[in-house]
């Protein structure tokens, strides 16, 4: 037995050794080992540690394993407040279905000639902001420019709009514009009779005729590039942006031309409206036909000739007379309806006209208003 003098002392056997720990500190050590709140804090401290250093690994955290494993569809993650989209950026990454943006490796060298107005065409304005005025429930987005004065019309034009079939003017663009930058390189140039093998995964349904064909046939990029804008063919569409180097490389073309608006989201058809652009973005696309430190002069012709043959008549189109000609797309999803090209009419005139209209699901009266705006459009710059 060992007997101690002083109470607040007790003994430990290490061993054969005996050692003497005073009782006050060997309390406060079992105190603080069993307190839950200063565990709970050391595990909170551990957790943040582990997410922050996930952070660091971009890479890693934009593609991560544990968010593929979700299955909820009541889940929506917003990705854009955890990594927030810069409109200069190109889209390259995607986190639960929404296009992220990062910085892109290219060098902004490749800018499009803009459309710099001398001026507001007055009457032309009020004349279409009157028509406007009568379909309350439509929302309309108008770019006109007048190639004599030099003048425009601008009325939401900077708004973003859902794209519908008109995101096949750049689609087609930049295959012509790829093969410019390869002849400059020093290699050979896109040939538009190289030929493509129609798969059953560019298959897809809407728009066209591709959809029923056999698979296993090929085509020419000239073929293709003529159905996707004559019949507006959703499966050529396709097939173009794979050979295009897909969705984010168009992106990288379309930030590297300068636009902030123009955004390909989703291969076609995109029902839903994810592909987006701007009235005075497909306009200046429109202008730059005609640069040939954009597109080569046989390409031009070629765009123009694709162009001038587009099946649906029943907007900008329905409004000119026999002998005028028109070079377009048009574009119709349930949300939005529009038509942008470039009018040639027989007096010798010139302009540009991009309209995009959002409506009510399939509402009928966007035609109409396109229709009437077309009209007002061409007495005023077309006679």
């Amino acid at each position: 037995m060992y007997k101690l003098a002083d109470q607040n002392y007790q003994i430990y056997r290490r061993g054969q050794v005996y050692k003497y720990v005073p009782r006050h500190v060997e309390n406060k050590r079992h105190k603080t080992a069993r307190n839950p709140v200063v565990v709970g804090f050391a595990l909170l401290i551990w957790a943040c540690v582990l997410f922050f250093a996930t952070l660091i690994n971009a890479k890693n955290f934009l593609q991560p394993v544990y968010l593929n494993r979700v299955h909820n569809r009541n889940i929506h993650l917003e990705a854009e407040k955890i990594y927030p989209p810069t409109l200069n950026y190109i889209s390259n990454s995607n986190l639960m279905g929404k296009n992220l943006l990062i910085a892109p490796s290219v060098k902004n060298t490749e800018k499009l000639l803009k459309i710099n107005s001398t001026g507001n065409i007055e009457s032309l304005n009020s004349n279409l902001h009157s028509i406007l005025a009568q379909y309350p429930k439509l929302h309309a987005g108008i770019f006109v420019y007048d190639y004599i004065s030099g003048k425009t019309v601008e009325i939401n034009s900077d708004e973003i709009f859902p794209a519908a079939s008109i995101i096949k003017i750049p689609v087609l663009l930049d295959l012509f514009n790829r093969s410019k930058k390869l002849e400059d390189e020093g290699f050979s140039p896109v040939d538009i009779n190289e030929k493509m093998t129609f798969t059953e995964a560019h298959r897809t349904e809407g728009s066209g005729n591709l959809q029923y064909k056999s698979a296993g046939v090929d085509y020419s990029l000239d073929y293709l590039a003529k159905i996707m804008i004559r019949q507006s063919d959703n499966s050529a569409t396709n097939m173009l942006l794979e050979y295009n180097g897909g969705i984010n490389e168009i992106n990288s073309s379309l930030r590297r031309w300068g636009f902030t608006k123009t955004q390909v989201n989703s291969f076609l058809p995109d029902l839903q409206g994810k592909n987006s652009t701007s009235p005075r973005e497909i306009a200046t696309l429109l202008y730059n036909i005609d640069n040939q430190n954009f597109l080569p002069l046989k390409s031009s012709a070629s765009i123009k000739e694709y162009m001038s043959k587009v099946e649906n008549r029943t907007l900008i189109k329905s409004q000119l007379p026999p002998d005028a000609i028109i070079i377009h797309k048009t574009g119709d999803i349930g949300k939005m309806l529009g038509d942008a090209g470039i009018v040639y009419s027989p007096s010798g005139r010139k302009y540009i006209m991009s309209i995009m209209v959002k409506r009510p699901h399939n509402d009928y009266s966007a035609r109409d208003l396109i229709q009437k705006a077309a009209k007002a459009v061409y007495d005023t710059l077309g006679k």
